[in-house]
């Protein structure tokens, strides 16, 4: 027998369309502006508290006040009054972010930092209105169907005592695995708790796989009381370094090493990805969601171009560890990329002669120190190879000694090695 459908005033409630632990989605009508909504409804047993409704209440208010275009908007919430304890919201059409993740995919981590970078963006302007969302997983962001990135449920975690923090399953409230460490030890959340638990998502976004995992819900905070978890350059080689380091910083257990909110870390995203030509996020993001896979071909071949580039630029400017670099996100991208691996060969080459230029260097400078060495003992002169062949008195070395030009081929070297 299906549950029966709430009765709330001016709303008509067509369809449940999600549950949770602390409250039930619907579908609605709103008679009075002839438009569709969403309405969340508080489980009875929460609402039935005069504390827990006035919370709820304050906490509505608050993130009605927010207007961003990737949060969802608030359009109404329930009285004192009222039966019911509701929020009113715009209805998105289109999947949660943990469901589009595990159907589709998003196949490139730059793709999962435009993502994340709309996420932090709208959490920054949370942040900025004295918000803190406590509660941030891909099943708390939705992609609406024109592909904007919408944040969801904000503030709901406060709702219950810090020792009720159970749901009616026995599990922590949220997803463990993107909690802080400061939250699971009972210290509050704060902005950085938020930046900590999207680094999580950013993780799962460049990765495809959570930082912290394990086998049961245990050992799953264990872990992250412990900061362990597998370097995202590990599991995907596409991850670069500079990708990487926000992550980690994202992720540090110690909430000082963090980003202090939400949009220092959307600031160091939006600059990683203009570095890689991924400016116009929101376009990205629209061309992405309407054909993924199209998209996904086009941007690789986007990225291995500008890599590539950047690898010969580095070279010519004889930034031999920036060109290696470049070419090792080529070949990350596509292996046995054949202008990614002449580059490298190249480069091989540059660095064998500088190596034998410098040897030869090193071997001319010792000459020259055994021989003034000779002199200062007192040792017979002794006569070494002249320019033409002949013989020079050793009294005569005083002149600088031979370099790696004395022969064509160690001119060849020198003209090689010229300006690294």
């Amino acid at each position: 027998m299906s549950t029966p459908l709430p009765t709330i005033p001016r709303y008509a409630i067509e369809e449940e369309v999600g549950s949770g632990g602390m409250s039930v989605v619907y579908r609605a009508r709103d008679t009075t502006l002839g438009r569709e909504v969403a309405v969340k409804v508080l489980h009875r047993h929460l609402a039935s508290r005069e504390r827990e409704r006035a919370r709820f209440r304050r906490e509505a208010q608050a993130i009605a006040k927010l207007r961003h275009p990737n949060i969802l908007e608030i359009h109404d919430f329930s009285s004192e009054e009222s039966g019911e304890a509701f929020i009113v919201s715009e209805f998105i059409r289109g999947p949660t972010l943990r469901a589009f993740g595990d159907e589709v995919g998003f196949g490139l981590p730059e793709i999962g930092a435009m993502v994340g970078e709309r996420i932090a963006a709208a959490l920054a302007h949370a942040h900025a209105q004295g918000v803190i969302h406590r509660d941030i997983k891909p099943e708390n962001v939705m992609v609406q169907d024109d592909g904007t990135i919408k944040l969801t449920d904000f503030g709901i975690a406060r709702l219950l005592e810090s020792d009720e923090r159970m749901t009616m399953t026995g599990t922590l409230l949220g997803s463990p695995a993107h909690m802080a460490p400061e939250t699971l030890e009972g210290r509050g959340a704060d902005t950085r708790s938020d930046v900590f638990s999207l680094g999580t998502v950013l993780y799962w976004l460049c990765c495809g796989t959570l930082p912290f995992h394990g086998g049961s819900p245990a050992e799953v905070l264990r872990r992250i009381g412990s900061g362990r978890y597998e370097d995202p350059r590990a599991v995907d080689p596409r991850v670069g370094d500079e990708l990487a380091g926000i992550i980690r910083r994202a992720l540090a257990l110690d909430p000082q090493a963090r980003y202090p909110d939400a949009g220092a870390l959307q600031a160091d995203l939006a600059a990683y990805l203009t570095s890689v030509g991924l400016e116009h996020v929101d376009a990205e993001l629209r061309a992405f969601f309407q054909e993924p896979d199209a998209y996904k071909e086009a941007l690789t071949e986007r990225l291995l171009t500008h890599w590539l580039e950047r690898g010969e630029a580095a070279a010519q400017r004889g930034e031999l560890h920036r060109a290696v670099a470049a070419a090792d996100r080529v070949l990350a991208l596509r292996p046995g990329h054949p202008a990614a691996e002449a580059l490298l060969g190249r480069i091989r080459r540059r660095r064998g002669l500088r190596r034998a230029a410098a040897g030869l260097a090193v071997a001319a400078a010792v000459g020259t120190v055994l021989v003034v060495v000779t002199r200062q003992d007192g040792a017979r002169p002794v006569a070494t190879p002249g320019p033409a062949g002949g013989r020079t008195p050793v009294a005569a070395a005083a002149a600088p000694p031979a370099t790696a030009a004395a022969t064509p081929g160690a001119a060849r070297m020198h003209r090689d090695t010229k300006g690294e």
